[in-house]
């Protein structure tokens, strides 16, 4: 059970973040059929900070000692790198579908189309190779696991059911996904921001005759959209695929699409 439970957590928690993300921008007016796209881009900008970060003299020493505190520091700033890049990359579907008035479905799958060649190129530029992961080729995903010892328990302590499955052997990043899938959530359907952001996309007629900024909106909910997306796809390498960037995400943009409708 212990088992079932934590790599259903490690499959659904990518889907559930870049389905969030798939309502922020549904709901401000804009049809993001381009999170496959970005979570491919966000995968391999956290790949690749982390890949840079291991040769750091700041950070060379804590791979060695595989220091939990900073490793799992790293792992924060690579969910924010990734979820940074997502949200820019994510300016061209805004720009295409706001500014230029463009069909939305086209410019989601010109992104689809675009964001795995690119990733592919940059890998094949920076590591003459097909697939981006630890520069020595180790297990990383593992290194970034919260384990018994890390927090001075013995390997031989018996945890109990909860402890074995939310603890031992699981990744922060799942955590942190959670509690902004909630925070989020909140922000959304609770708050002015959301009210006028669910405007937007039902009747933004109605939003702009009371001088709310239409643009400006949905500009703001296919940002954040392109941030989550571009942190699940962080979130899919480090968990699911050994934090490795291969331009490719098993179709999960495509499955958090069906979790959205």
């Amino acid at each position: 059970m212990t088992f079932l439970i934590q790599q259903t957590l490690l499959y659904a928690v990518p889907l559930m973040i870049v389905a969030l993300a798939g309502v922020f921008a549904e709901r401000s007016g804009i049809i993001n059929l381009a999170l496959e796209g970005i979570m491919i881009f966000g995968a391999f900008v956290g790949v690749l900070f982390v890949n840079l970060m291991q040769g750091a003299a700041l950070f060379h020493d804590a791979y060695a000692a595989k220091n939990w505190l900073v490793l799992q520091g790293l792992e924060l700033l690579a969910m924010l790198a990734a979820a940074v890049m997502g949200a820019v990359f994510s300016l061209l579907l805004s720009f295409a579908s706001v500014n230029l008035k463009a069909d939305q479905t086209i410019g989601g799958t010109a992104l689809n189309l675009m964001a795995p060649a690119l990733v592919l190129f940059l890998i094949r530029i920076i590591a003459n190779q097909n697939t981006l992961g630890m520069a020595d080729g180790s297990d990383a995903a593992s290194w970034f696991m919260i384990k018994k010892s890390t927090f001075g328990i013995d390997r031989k302590t018996d945890l109990g059911f909860l402890g074995e499955t939310f603890i031992n052997k699981v990744y922060l990043a799942t955590y942190v996904c959670i509690l902004l899938f909630i925070v989020l959530s909140v922000l959304l359907y609770k708050t002015r921001f959301g009210l006028r952001l669910r405007s937007c996309g039902e009747n933004p007629q109605a939003a702009d005759s009371l001088g709310i900024n239409v643009y400006k909106m949905r500009y703001a909910g296919t940002t954040i959209s392109g941030a989550l997306a571009g942190m699940g796809g962080f979130v899919y390498a480090l968990t699911t695929a050994n934090c490795a960037s291969t331009g490719d995400v098993a179709g999960f943009g495509f499955l958090a699409l069906a979790v959205m409708i």
